[in-house]
């Protein structure tokens, strides 16, 4: 399911346009999508958006749950997904 972030500029969503489920946003005016992550071992759903919207948290599944389950604070900067420090 898309996510708008907090200040209502752009729209979270997962999809597998590029081969493999990865995360995306898209200017809520529309535009160009913008791959976040380069997922291809793991599936993600269930983007959600820190309340400042400096992040967006994914669910991260593979063929067997564990530990690396979440892929948390995902930055929503403008380059490929950078993992920042866990602060949730």
């Amino acid at each position: 399911m898309p996510r708008w972030s907090p200040d209502g500029r752009r729209i979270a969503f997962i999809s597998d346009r590029d081969g493999s489920d990865n995360l995306w946003t898209l200017p809520a005016e529309g535009g160009v999508p913008r791959r976040v992550t380069k997922e291809v071992d793991f599936a993600l759903s269930s983007p959600a958006w820190t309340p400042d919207g400096q992040y967006i948290v994914a669910r991260r599944f593979g063929p067997y749950p564990g530990p690396v389950d979440y892929l948390p604070n995902v930055r929503s900067s403008p380059s490929i997904a950078r993992r920042a420090p866990s602060r949730l």
